[in-house]
């Protein structure tokens, strides 16, 4: 049932409500050893975690960061296209970031953030990095605006059109306190509180792509919740976690950006979670944070009437360690109950589970897959307790592509998903 609601536009009619700043051209100017990578990985190190590449022939070398932080440690990478990649640093496994570079996959060549602030990712499953066409949208701290409460959180958006002459600027009010973000269109909603205010007067908020505001319905601002308040579809639509109401409701924005909504899909609870889309199936699944169940949240055939199918992962596995996906598949790794590592894979479309090995030779600490099934781990081999990097098939033939590194890696970017 479509709501139409009396809207509030606040228009940026005072600087307090200033929606960005003039843009700037990242300049400082960075060589980066990644124009072979297919994946990163983030190698575990007690000082300084390093980052390697693997290559199309699944060779694993390091890459340095820049000499002026040569005795940083690598932090997150963040895939952004084809063409780009994030790559975060930080003194002594610092876990905030303390230098950060948006990095040109073709050229090789890293763009201080410094001037624009770093992404941040403060919570699992977190969509740090958002890609609207030629348009980067992370979150950040402001530190030219500080309260007594500290730095407020705002939206970056960096323009990458011109591979030559990359531009950044804020693009969420100076006085809201950004928790969490989705982009669709251009359009930025929003759930945070509002600035100096230690978070207890929360704002829920859609920037429109006109540069007007609309306050949201009501969806609690507590940052693990809000996580799994809002999702997109795969034509850029909108929803969003109605308390009010307890259930998705679609965001819709007619030419003159009149706002309304449209009630989604029943018997899906807030909780905190992420969301997982499948592209080949046209359908999203939330994960919850406690990684053991999952709701299809989306599915190209829904209507406000259906209810949300729910799995439970612990239905086929023991406990759960990694989620990790495909265009077509979600693949979930954990263990059986005599503490056997498995791999299994979910198919949306026939909505079964699959398992893909199941063994005792090895520990997995981590696995990632591209968009051909192929998947990269690293895992605890326990015939001789080395900490291996390998690819695993379907079929559950494995491969070891490194053990001299002996390191776990804590976490593996697919550059080409």
């Amino acid at each position: 049932m479509k709501k139409s609601l009396i809207l509030i536009f606040f228009v940026c009619f005072l600087s307090l409500l200033s929606c960005s700043v003039d843009s700037s051209s990242l300049t400082d100017i960075f060589d980066f050893d990644i124009k072979d990578a297919k994946k990163l990985l983030k190698i575990n190190n007690s000082t300084a975690n390093k980052l390697y590449k693997m290559t199309v022939n699944k060779i694993c070398e390091k890459i340095d960061p820049p000499d002026i932080i040569n005795d940083y440690g690598v932090l997150h990478t963040f895939n952004i296209n084809d063409e780009y990649v994030i790559i975060t640093y930080s003194y002594n496994n610092y876990p905030y970031p303390e230098a950060g570079y948006i990095v040109s996959k073709i050229t090789g060549k890293g763009y201080s953030l410094e001037n624009v602030g770093f992404p941040r990712k403060e919570y699992e499953g977190e969509k740090v990095i958002q890609v609207n066409g030629n348009n980067v949208y992370y979150r950040t701290y402001d530190s030219s605006i500080q309260y007594d409460t500290g730095f407020i959180a705002r939206v970056v958006r960096i323009t990458i059109s011109d591979p030559n002459n990359l531009t950044a600027e804020y693009t969420t009010s100076d006085i809201d306190d950004i928790r969490y973000f989705v982009v669709a269109n251009d359009n930025i909603a929003y759930s945070g509180s509002l600035a100096g205010s230690s978070g207890l007067t929360k704002v829920n908020r859609l920037k429109l792509n006109n540069g007007g505001l609309v306050n949201l319905p009501s969806i609690t601002a507590d940052y693990g919740y809000s996580i799994g308040s809002y999702f997109i579809d795969f034509n850029e639509n909108i929803f969003f976690y109605n308390v009010n109401t307890n259930r998705y409701q679609k965001i819709l924005i007619d030419v003159n950006y009149n706002v309304s909504y449209d009630d989604y899909i029943t018997n899906v609870t807030q909780s905190p979670g992420f969301f997982i889309p499948i592209s080949n199936n046209s359908s999203i699944y939330r994960i919850t944070s406690s990684l053991n169940e999952m709701y299809e949240v989306f599915n190209s055939t829904y209507t406000s009437s259906n209810s949300a199918l729910q799995y439970n992962f612990l239905s086929v596995l023991n406990s759960v360690k990694h989620i990790s996906y495909s265009d077509e598949y979600i693949y979930i790794s954990g263990y059986d109950a005599s503490s056997n590592s498995i791999i299994t894979q979910f198919n949306p479309a026939s909505q079964t589970f699959n398992e893909i090995i199941n063994t005792a030779l090895y520990d997995f600490y981590t696995i990632s897959v591209d968009n051909e099934e192929n998947i990269t781990f690293s895992a605890l081999r326990m015939s001789d307790g080395k900490k291996v990097i390998g690819s695993l098939q379907t079929n559950g033939t494995i491969e070891i592509n490194n053990e001299v590194i002996n390191s776990q890696a804590l976490s593996i970017e697919e550059l080409y998903k």
